[in-house]
Parts: C-alpha cells; sequence; structure tokens
C-alpha cells in the first residue's frame, strides 16, 4: 500500500506527506521515507520528534504553539529540519518569533483559517490583516493559508463529503487581497528559475528572480506583479 500510494504521488508529480496520526508506527513512518515520502503531517509534538528522531527533514505540526516549553521543542527539530506550524494569533506569533530570534531560528508557518468548524483557526478575512501584522516578524517564514475540513468527519455519504470539499476550495480560493500574501511569500526567498505556481484557478509565473511575476486571472487576464514587502 504505501509504495503503491507513493508511484501514485510520483506518477502525477505530486509530494507525499503522510499524516502520522493515521498509524502512529515509527517503523511505518520508516517505510514511508524509504518509499519516498517527502514530510509527515504531525497531531503532536510527540509525533513531530518521532519523525525528526527517523531522520525527516520536512515535518509539518497541526496546530499553533504558544507555550514556552512546547516553542522549545519546536526550535530544537527547526534547527536542521524544515519544521511549518499554525498560527492564528498574534501573541502566539509574537512568543514563536521572540525564542526564535533569540536562538538564531528561522521558523515557518501557515495562517489557519476556521472554515466554519470552529475548531481554530480566523476568519477568512482577518487573513490579510493578519499576514501584514506578522510580516515584520523577521524570525518567522510564511508559507501559505491553511484550513482544518473537520465537518467531513461526520459526513455519511459522498454528497456530503463533496459538500465539505467545495467548502474547503471556496476558503482557500485566492481573492484579491489574498493573491499579494500568497505572492508575497516568495519576497527575500525568490527560485533562481523560472516557474509556474498554480492558486486555484490562477498561475502564478515568475518572470525575472527578486524582480517581477506574472499573475494569469481566470478570465485569462495577465497582470504583471513586482516583488515588495507589506
Amino acid at each position: 500500500n504505501i509504495n503503491s500510494y507513493q508511484a501514485l504521488c510520483n506518477e502525477h508529480g505530486k509530494e507525499n506527506w503522510p499524516m502520522i496520526k493515521t498509524h502512529k508506527s515509527s517503523a511505518v513512518a520508516k517505510m514511508q521515507m524509504d518509499a519516498g515520502a517527502t514530510g509527515f503531517l504531525c497531531g503532536t509534538i510527540d509525533e513531530c520528534e518521532m519523525v525528526y528522531n527517523l531522520g525527516a527533514k520536512h515535518i509539518m505540526y497541526a496546530y499553533p504553539v504558544a507555550n514556552p516549553v512546547n516553542i522549545q521543542r519546536i526550535l530544537k527539530m527547526a534547527k536542521d529540519a524544515d519544521v511549518i506550524i499554525r498560527l492564528d494569533t498574534v501573541a502566539a506569533a509574537e512568543m514563536l518569533n521572540a525564542a526564535a530570534e533569540e536562538a538564531g531560528i528561522l521558523v515557518s508557518y501557515t495562517i489557519i483559517v476556521d472554515m466554519n468548524f470552529h475548531r481554530f483557526g480566523m476568519p477568512v478575512e482577518d487573513v490579510v490583516p493578519f499576514a501584514k501584522a506578522l510580516a515584520p516578524m523577521k524570525n518567522l517564514k510564511f508559507r501559505g493559508i491553511s484550513t482544518h475540513p473537520g465537518q467531513v468527519y461526520g459526513c455519511t455519504d459522498y454528497e456530503g463529503v463533496v459538500e465539505v470539499a467545495k467548502l474547503e476550495i471556496e476558503t482557500e480560493q485566492p481573492g484579491e487581497d489574498r493573491e499579494s500574501i500568497l505572492f508575497g511569500a516568495w519576497e527575500g526567498n525568490s527560485p533562481n528559475y523560472q516557474i509556474k505556481l498554480n492558486l486555484g484557478n490562477y498561475t502564478l509565473t515568475i518572470l525575472e528572480e527578486g524582480k517581477s511575476a506574472k499573475l494569469t486571472t481566470p478570465d485569462n487576464r495577465a497582470v504583471t506583479l513586482r516583488y515588495e514587502s507589506f
């Protein structure tokens, strides 16, 4: 099963980030790594540390970190691994940024958006102001927007799953402001080759390193964007 799933990812040019809580096994995680998994999604810091100790270099933690003990656990791994966490409050971001600055470490994060599940995350209309508030925090690196479609656990038929999937797409669909946030993620870390990045129905093409990019909209309009910080 592990090899078959990895083969499908390879065939279609997708990265495979298995969710550790589905098995919570270091032996299975090692098999997934050996098969070619890019990274792991973890639901606890214990799980993060488990795959880190296996040698995983790409680890995504599904929740915010908001106390000094857990922040230090994250920073210990982030010294030599790409650790991505979630953030949804300025207070938690300030705590993490201060600790990361003291340790001389850059920590990646995604902004977690609430898609009407009300477990955690922020309303979609708050994403832009939140991203701008975090932009000056030099030891935090914005990696994108994420959400948690927890409603799917209560679905009892295919149609219900489809409705949750549609809501997730609508929540993360780039709008005028969210386009600029996603583009801003390249600022200071632009690729050194031309690349196309699909953002829903939008396509972003880097034209010249560190200078400009072209955004193609659903109606095929092309808009040239310039690199600038918030």
